[in-house]
């Protein structure tokens, strides 16, 4: 069985992905505390989500949290935030939840949210064309998740 390394930041805080406008899209078994980019695979973050409370979302100097039941829930049970989960998180101008299409794109780990249809929603995906952050013009050079 392979052991898994994952910073715990000030706080307890876990990071589970790293991405933006500066990253590639490689899936990582390790997000280190330099500036690497990727994602943890979807059973660490199963087994991580389990024990949290609380997931923050990170977009350059913007943050947002949540500590609701179905944004922990989805994590849990590999879902997506089109399960309520946009309404848990507190309130910024930058993450823009709204969406006017159905959002395939969103299944489960990583792929949580689409705002399909609206380019400058939030795509937490991990795709060439939305890594971890908002479409359009407001696509972040640096975007992270973490648990708690």
């Amino acid at each position: 069985m392979s052991t898994h390394h994952n910073e715990i930041y000030r706080g307890g805080w876990t990071r589970i992905s790293r991405g933006g406008s500066e990253c590639s899209i490689p899936s990582t078994e390790k997000i280190s505390l330099a500036d690497s980019c990727g994602h943890l695979p979807s059973y660490l973050v199963i087994k991580l989500a389990t024990n949290s409370t609380k997931v923050t979302l990170s977009m350059d100097n913007d943050k947002i949290t949540s500590s609701g039941t179905n944004t922990l829930s989805a994590l849990r049970n590999n879902e997506n935030w089109h399960n309520g989960a946009a309404g848990e998180f507190n309130l910024s101008p930058a993450f823009n939840w709204n969406y006017s299409c159905v959002p395939t794109w969103a299944n489960s780990w990583p792929n949580m949210y689409h705002a399909c249809g609206n380019a400058s929603g939030v795509h937490w995906l991990s795709s060439t064309y939305h890594y971890f952050g908002t479409g359009g013009v407001n696509y972040p050079k640096k975007s992270e998740t973490f648990l708690k």
